[in-house]
């Protein structure tokens, strides 16, 4: 995908508000901090 859009410049996230379990809610950023971004740190957008 990287390759075919030419770079990317932002991630967007879309998640829920789980007040009532905050736990979730962690794990929820958790794993795009911990397990997504770090195999996608190396990519940067390109020059227009």
């Amino acid at each position: 995908m990287y390759e075919e859009v030419g770079g990317f410049g932002s991630l967007l996230l879309f998640w829920f508000d789980y007040g009532k379990i905050p736990q979730m809610w962690r794990e929820s950023m958790r794993i795009p901090a911990k397990e997504a971004m770090p195999k996608v740190a190396h990519l940067a957008p390109r020059a227009a």
